[in-house]
C-alpha cells in the first residue's frame, strides 16, 4: 500500500533461477553493446555531415559553426586570427591535366593546412569549397599567423611545381577576430584580404 519494495534475503538457490539470471545479464550486455554502437554510429554520421569527402577536412559549415562558437566564447579562443587560402585555376587544371592531378593537388594542399595547425591548441583547418581553405588560429599573434600562412603558401607552391601545374596561383589573406564579431564580418575581412593579395 505504501509502494515499498518487499525483499526477501532468503531466496532459495535454484538452477532454473540461476539460468534466468545469467540469460538476463547476457541480454543486458547485448542491449548495452548495441546501444553503444548505435550512439557511435549517430555521432559518426553527425561528424560526416561536416566532413569533406575528398580532403577529409571539415567543411565550410563546420568552419562557420566553429568560428561562431569561438566568437561567442569567454575563453582565450574568442580572439585570434582567421585565414583564407585560395588556389586559383583548379578548374582549368582539371581540364588540362585531368581529374587525378587536380584532386592530388587538392588533397596535398589539405594535408599541408592540417599539418600547419596540428600543434596549435583549438586550431582548425577546413576546406571551404573546391579551391579555398579556411584556417582558425585561436590565441596566436598576427606575426605567428603570418609565419604560418607564409609556410602554407610556400608548401602549396612547391606542390604545384611538383605536379607541373604552373598555371595555378595561390592567394592568402588573414583577418583578426575577436569576441562579439560575427562570422560574416570575418568572411568579409578575409575576402577583402585575399582580393588584395591577388
Amino acid at each position: 500500500e505504501d509502494n515499498r519494495f518487499i525483499t526477501n534475503p532468503h531466496i532459495p538457490f535454484a538452477p532454473e533461477l540461476n539460468k534466468v539470471v545469467v540469460q538476463m545479464i547476457h541480454t543486458v550486455d547485448t542491449v548495452q553493446a548495441n546501444y553503444t554502437r548505435s550512439v557511435e554510429t549517430i555521432r559518426e554520421a553527425r561528424l560526416a555531415r561536416y566532413k569533406d569527402r575528398v580532403t577529409g577536412l571539415y567543411n565550410r559549415e563546420f568552419f562557420v559553426r566553429q568560428l561562431g562558437t569561438n566568437l561567442a566564447s569567454q575563453d582565450a579562443v574568442s580572439k585570434g586570427e582567421a585565414a583564407l587560402v585560395a588556389i586559383d585555376g583548379l578548374g582549368r587544371l582539371k581540364e588540362t591535366h585531368g581529374f587525378e592531378v587536380s584532386e592530388a593537388v587538392l588533397k596535398e594542399a589539405a594535408g599541408i593546412h592540417a599539418d600547419r595547425v596540428s600543434e596549435i591548441d583549438g586550431a582548425l583547418a577546413t576546406v571551404l569549397n573546391a579551391r579555398e581553405f579556411g584556417l582558425i588560429l585561436p590565441g596566436i599573434s598576427p606575426d605567428k599567423a603570418v609565419d604560418i600562412l607564409g609556410s602554407v603558401k610556400k608548401e602549396i607552391s612547391e606542390c604545384i611545381t611538383g605536379h607541373r601545374a604552373d598555371d595555378l596561383t595561390v592567394a592568402a589573406g588573414l583577418a583578426a577576430y575577436a569576441y562579439d564579431e560575427t562570422p560574416s564580418e570575418i568572411f568579409s575581412k578575409l575576402d577583402y584580404a585575399v582580393t588584395r593579395a591577388r
